[in-house]
């Protein structure tokens, strides 16, 4: 089950959105509806061969504009505003299974959430995944002293073991 999918979880997503991007002076419109399925999008960004200013234009369009990126017209029109292509075949068999192979390798590499930073260990010992906007500073601190996750207590909290699990 999704974040999305506990509606008291939900609401507090959405009000800390707002409220953080309100504190940071982040322009944020929440769009209409949510979640939404994005892999109009997503292919969208790959067919173009993922610009930065496409996925700014993107980015833009969900959150600063608050559009409902959920309508296709809006994917048409967000997409008929961005810089031109020659045929960006958004729904191309080459565009879907690079997507398929993105969203393999992320699995693969354990990522669970959005923005996940997935960083190699600068003493080689194995990769790290740093999830949520606010793990930026835990990031920056861990590449600074990569020994920030050898102390006893965070070894103890790697290794803590399951007591309960939900059925599934």
């Amino acid at each position: 089950m999704g974040p999305a999918e506990i509606p008291e979880k939900r609401l507090a997503t959405y009000r800390y959105s707002v409220w953080k991007a309100g504190r940071q002076g982040v322009p944020f419109k929440m769009p209409p509806r949510h979640p939404f399925n994005p892999l109009p999008w997503l292919r969208l960004i790959l067919a173009r061969g993922s610009a930065t200013a496409d996925i700014d234009a993107v980015f833009n369009a969900v959150w600063a504009d608050g559009l409902d990126v959920a309508d296709p017209a809006v994917v048409a029109e967000v997409a008929a505003g961005l810089e031109p292509m020659e045929h960006p075949e958004i729904d191309s068999d080459a565009v879907k299974q690079m997507l398929r192979a993105n969203t393999d390798e992320a699995v693969g590499l354990g990522v669970y959430g959005v923005p996940t930073f997935a960083v190699a260990d600068p003493a080689g010992g194995r990769r790290r995944l740093f999830w949520g906007q606010d793990a930026g500073d835990m990031l920056l601190d861990w590449l600074d002293d990569p020994a920030l996750f050898q102390s006893p207590e965070m070894h103890r909290a790697e290794t803590c073991g399951v007591a309960a699990e939900r059925r599934r």
